[in-house]
């Protein structure tokens, strides 16, 4: 019984390291496109509907700021590229 409680924990814990690893990555993505872009981050905010506020903790690599599919979906078409780039996938 032991061993499978800490099967179980050790599954999650692995599933929120990887949440983390790829929010980490998109926010890297994020502030580096939008540099190269020459984008405000008012502007970004703007054009993907989020509050600056949350785009601001995003590009700090905040875990807790909510970004949902459709923001990132968003972000690809007005960059133009694919959602997998903003993944880390290319």
């Amino acid at each position: 019984m032991f061993y499978i409680t800490d099967r179980i924990l050790l599954i999650f814990w692995l599933a929120s390291h990887l949440h983390q690893e790829i929010r980490k990555t998109i926010a890297n993505n994020i502030l580096q496109l939008r540099k190269e872009y020459g984008i405000s981050r008012k502007a970004l905010a703007k054009l993907v509907h989020i509050p600056e506020g949350r785009l601001r903790r995003l590009e700090k690599g905040d875990t807790d700021a909510k970004l949902y599919d459709f923001h990132i979906k968003r972000l690809g078409e007005v960059f133009g590229i694919p959602v997998d780039m903003l993944l880390g996938k290319q």
